[in-house]
């Protein structure tokens, strides 16, 4: 095997930082070749060193304009750093030479995703279905369209759908943990989350997420839990409104113990909720 050869197979068992070390041992002639530099991209990237990514790719399009794997390890590293105006204008630069690429054009539907560019994104992720139906990479971008056109039951039904043909999917779980957290089932929330960081160790937000909803389930923290359900602007105001109702059909006493009971309330979740950020230090 050789040292390149090393460095793929690293990257490929999510040992990022190994495969720079291997890097760091090429000699300068093998070091500069347009397959290390994307090489040590990706490694870059998988290490959260999205500009020294973005520089890697920079450089191999020096000596290779219209290499197409370069130009995509460039999109993905801007939109990484948050640049999604030079992600666009590198994948598109790719899809000029690769219209019906499947991976190319889910890149872009993620770009247009992240700038709130729904409509387009589907349409573009249309494009990408037809060239590649059976595209895993093209399904997981339509279970974020749908997750953010706020369609859960479809982004679930999708997700079941991924996790049939990857049953070890970190992405699939982590979207599944994602639901559950929502409707309030921190169980489910805790097992899915879990399994995606057993999958994918590095996702710190991941991970901090599981033990969230672990910890939620602790009786103390009830009141996050019901404002977490149900969101706090919408239980303030039907507080409120139970409270005005009570004092107009002259149930003085109701509306003041339950007026006190819910000051109580939100007091303790506001406690609560700070002692659980602490936690997650």
């Amino acid at each position: 095997m050789s040292s390149l050869e090393l460095v793929e197979h690293l990257l490929g068992v999510g040992r990022p930082q190994d495969a720079l070390r291997e890097l760091e041992r090429l000699g300068p002639d093998e070091a500069g070749t347009i397959v290390a530099l994307y090489l040590r991209g990706y490694a870059h990237l998988n290490t959260g060193q999205a500009d020294a990514a973005v520089h890697d790719a920079q450089a191999g399009l020096q000596a290779a304009p219209d290499d197409i794997a370069l130009l995509y390890l460039l999109s993905v590293a801007q939109a990484e750093r948050g640049d999604l105006a030079a992600a666009e204008a590198a994948i598109l630069s790719a899809l000029g030479h690769a219209a019906d690429d499947a991976d190319l054009l889910a890149q872009y539907a993620r770009i247009l995703m992240r700038a709130g560019e729904l409509e387009k994104a589907g349409r573009v992720l249309a494009t990408a279905r037809a060239s590649a139906p059976g595209s895993q990479d093209v399904l997981r971008c339509h279970i974020d369209l749908a997750y953010l056109r706020g369609d859960t039951a479809e982004a679930e039904g999708l997700t079941h759908l991924l996790l049939a043909e990857d049953a070890e999917s970190a992405r699939g779980h982590q979207m599944l943990g994602a639901i559950a957290l929502e409707r309030g089932d921190l169980p489910a929330a805790e097992q899915r989350l879990g399994e995606a960081v057993r999958l994918e160790p590095v996702h710190d937000e991941v991970a901090d997420t599981a033990r969230a909803a672990r910890i939620l389930q602790r009786p103390y923290y009830w009141p996050v839990r019901f404002f977490n359900r149900f969101g706090a602007a919408p239980t303030w105001v039907a507080a409120i409104c139970l409270i005005v109702g009570l004092r107009a059909a002259g149930l003085e006493l109701a509306a003041g113990l339950f007026g006190t009971t819910w000051l109580i309330v939100c007091a303790w979740s506001w406690a609560a909720g700070s002692r659980l950020e602490h936690q997650l230090r």
